[in-house]
């Protein structure tokens, strides 16, 4: 094979634009074909048309006449899995934007089909692709830090009411096709967190902890179905305890941070001017520094092209992505309702047309700091 891995894009709008930013430069990609419905929706639209990229409106028409090495999948929650099948049925390998599904029920259709097919599946779940989350897991594998005890992870971005009328799926549980979507806090903008606390804690490079229980409570601000607030306490196979704490219904913003706990070590990383590193502090008090794992969201795309070129690894796949799958399930399983905050301290920005909970920041924080469900 050459050393340039055509490519495809299913998506050109939305996260779909980081792609092609990177795609329409990268060297080492021959962009062959767009697969959307409404490409002109794209900023880089012109620029397709200039270069002459062919566009489908869906894979089917594409693989008709066409192979790709590897199709980037940057579409709507509802519409992963099957995507996914039928790039891997036509002989392609798939970048899939996280998560790797709404319904549960679909990983073993797709783990079936990746064995079958023998291409592989990624899921874009950007930290776990990077250099110091790797590093870091491989030491915590290795037992550098002996057992991990309890781990916590809290993102407060507020979003105002654009966010949430972005899309007609932007919020919903279900499509009218009766399809699931789930789509949330914890399952989209701030998946990639929950996901790290699995994948941190599982046993090999490509897996992520084994889910026994979910304790959590859901919460919803804004006009939407499913919940823009999520307090979660999960318990792993090995005894580990898993918190979680995330809001699009905060006045303040908070980056992401989370912490480890461990027998040798604690485990910190907090987004912000002062640190933007990972830090393990031993029990002696020495330490060891890991980079920034948000310096380099497309790291995810890099390993994908050395998997086909070279026959590398995939560090997060189907695999190492289904506790987070089986974490929404349970969350909304246990939640068949989602709370509505208590209207007297719900306010209405209307400059920023943003809605938020009073002192919510605070209280999230609070529960973060001190290993607590907000309930």
């Amino acid at each position: 094979m050459n050393t340039k891995v055509d490519t495809i894009l299913v998506g050109a709008a939305g996260y779909g634009e980081i792609y092609l930013q990177n795609l329409l430069q990268n060297q080492c990609i021959n962009l062959k074909a767009i697969i959307d419905i409404f490409p002109e929706k794209s900023k880089f639209y012109n620029e397709l048309i200039k270069r002459n990229i062919p566009i489908y409106s869906n894979l089917e028409d594409f693989f008709t006449k066409n192979y790709c090495d590897l199709t980037i999948i940057a579409t709507p929650i509802h519409l992963h899995t099957d995507q996914a099948i039928i790039a891997m049925e036509n002989g392609s390998n798939v970048l899939c934007e996280k998560p790797l599904c709404a319904d549960i029920h679909d990983v073993d259709k797709l783990l079936s089909v990746e064995k079958t097919t023998g291409k592989f599946m990624a899921v874009g779940f950007n930290w776990s692709f990077t250099k110091p989350i790797l590093d870091l897991k491989t030491d915590l594998i290795s037992g550098k830090f002996g057992k991990i005890k309890r781990a916590k992870s809290i993102t407060l971005w507020p979003r105002t009411n654009e966010y949430f009328t972005r899309s007609s799926w932007a919020g919903r549980l279900t499509h009218p096709n009766g399809q699931l979507i789930l789509d949330s806090v914890a399952n989209n903008a701030t998946a990639h967190f929950l996901h790290n606390l699995f994948y941190l804690c599982g046993e090999q490079i490509e897996d992520s902890s084994t889910i026994k229980e979910v304790h959590s409570f859901l919460y919803r601000a804004n006009n939407i179905e499913s919940f823009d607030t999520c307090s979660a306490k999960i318990i792993t196979n090995k005894e580990s305890e898993l918190f979680f704490f995330a809001s699009h219904a905060t006045q303040q913003e908070s980056a992401p941070t989370f912490e480890i706990e461990c027998e040798k070590a604690t485990i910190t990383y907090t987004n912000d001017l002062s640190n933007n590193a990972i830090i393990a502090t031993m029990n002696d008090g020495s330490k060891i520094t890991y980079a920034d794992p948000e310096l380099n969201h497309l790291a995810k795309l890099d390993i994908c092209i050395q998997a086909i070129i070279n026959e590398d690894f995939i560090p997060c796949g189907i695999k190492a992505s289904y506790a987070h799958v089986r974490a929404i399930y349970l969350m909304h399983q246990k939640n068949p309702i989602i709370r509505l905050f208590d209207k007297n301290d719900i306010v209405y920005d209307s400059i920023n047309k943003l809605t938020y909970v009073k002192n919510l920041d605070q209280q999230l924080t609070y529960c973060y700091d001190n290993w607590k469900l907000f309930e």
